[in-house]
């Protein structure tokens, strides 16, 4: 009774700690609770919806709730798109870059990737006019909902 009590006293620990608690291989999609599911990177050829040069939010934004957020969306010259984010400091004081940001894009949303190109985040958007309208699909922060007019 001892031996196989001294067993499970000895096995139990071993149970506990090579028990994984998430998967940490899979960095495909952004953290958080996600209400979108990412269709694909337009810009990419090997994405089935792949349309060459395909950007319809490319140009300056300025948000329309605070005229001194400013949105550059470029292509860079590695082919691939970036979302500049600059604050305006008025008159004189010009603009001022925050961060910029790789993103991929289709016909529906936008995904922005951090600094060592992982997914990070993933936005709807549309378009009406000049008027775009972004809202970001994490569902903790759902009332993201932003409108920028192209300048």
């Amino acid at each position: 009774m001892k031996k196989l009590l001294m067993l499970v006293l000895f096995l139990t620990p071993c149970l506990v700690g090579f028990n994984s608690c998430s998967d940490d291989d899979d960095d495909s999609k952004p953290t958080g609770s996600l209400a979108h599911e990412w269709k694909g990177d337009y810009n990419d050829p090997l994405d089935p919806g792949y349309r060459a040069s395909f950007n319809p939010i490319e140009g300056k934004w300025v948000r329309d709730t605070n005229p001194f957020k400013w949105m550059i969306c470029r292509r860079g010259e590695d082919g691939k798109l970036y979302m500049d984010f600059y604050a305006n400091r008025g008159e004189n004081g010009g603009l001022t870059p925050e961060r910029t940001s790789r993103y991929g894009i289709n016909d529906e949303a936008y995904m922005l990737y951090d600094e060592k190109d992982k997914p990070l985040s993933i936005w709807l958007y549309t378009i009406s006019g000049n008027v775009l309208t972004v809202q970001l699909t994490d569902q903790t922060h759902a009332t993201d909902i932003y409108t920028y007019t192209r300048q």
